[in-house]
């Protein structure tokens, strides 16, 4: 991952495209067990931020590159530094919740580059949530924190039971074509999700990327309730 930083501007400003949810992309299955609030044991951090009672800084540190204008978002650009380049995308994976739990592991395919710069979570109250990382899948490394880079780490203010913006990740991450991505959003409070037969099964696609079901880590399986913020070439989106 590559970051440069000089100029700064905040999360808020990013000018976004909100891509609808597909129905028909989604599995029919039925959970059928009653919803739980068992925690999920996060792999251990290599950094762990201590609490902090401030407000969530949002601010990006951003670099200006002379190629904005050639209609691809190249490493040092973003939308808001050149727009022409770079869009933003809202990616509303699942509305629906019917479980909570302190986090989800699950995978992004990449149908093209694309680069994430936030996620937003359903949750109860004020929380330390952490977002982790890792390229490829998260099968046998649930719990070895030398394969997971933390990206984010604050408290944050929750909205009970209203999408609240975990960001932004920092460094950003980038994720290849046709590569897969693994992350793990965890919150101390815990967040919504809804609960599913299949783990590691696509359940939304927007064209430029995929999410997969995936797990609790105590477990279940589940779908990310969620939305994922991301910008990539313009021409693309």
């Amino acid at each position: 991952l590559t970051y440069v930083p000089t100029s700064r501007l905040t999360l808020s400003n990013y000018p976004v495209e909100e891509q609808a949810r597909d129905p028909a992309s989604e599995p029919t299955d039925v959970p059928t067990d009653a919803p739980t609030d068992q925690p999920t044991p996060e792999p251990i951090p290599r950094l762990t931020p201590p609490p902090s009672n401030e407000p969530m800084d949002i601010s990006f540190e951003t670099h200006q590159d002379d190629r904005c204008g050639d209609f691809v978002c190249d490493n040092n650009e973003n939308p808001l530094t050149c727009g022409s380049d770079c869009k933003a995308v809202i990616l509303k994976a699942q509305d629906k919740t019917d479980s909570i739990s302190r986090g989800q592991m699950f995978t992004i395919e990449a149908i093209r580059e694309l680069t994430v710069f936030a996620f937003d979570v359903v949750g109860k109250k004020k929380s330390l949530c952490q977002v982790y990382t890792k390229s490829g899948g998260y099968k046998g490394y649930e719990n070895d924190s030398r394969s997971w880079n933390l990206v984010f780490g604050k408290q944050v203010q929750m909205t009970n039971d209203f999408h609240s913006t975990l960001g932004p990740l920092k460094p950003e991450v980038t994720i290849p074509a046709g590569s897969t991505q693994a992350f793990h959003v965890w919150c101390k409070e815990g967040i919504l999700y809804k609960k599913t037969k299949y783990e590691n099964v696509p359940f939304h696609s927007d064209g430029s990327l995929m999410i997969n079901s995936g797990n609790n880590n105590v477990g279940g399986n589940g779908k990310y309730s969620g939305w994922i913020r991301y910008y990539s070439s313009a021409t693309l989106v």
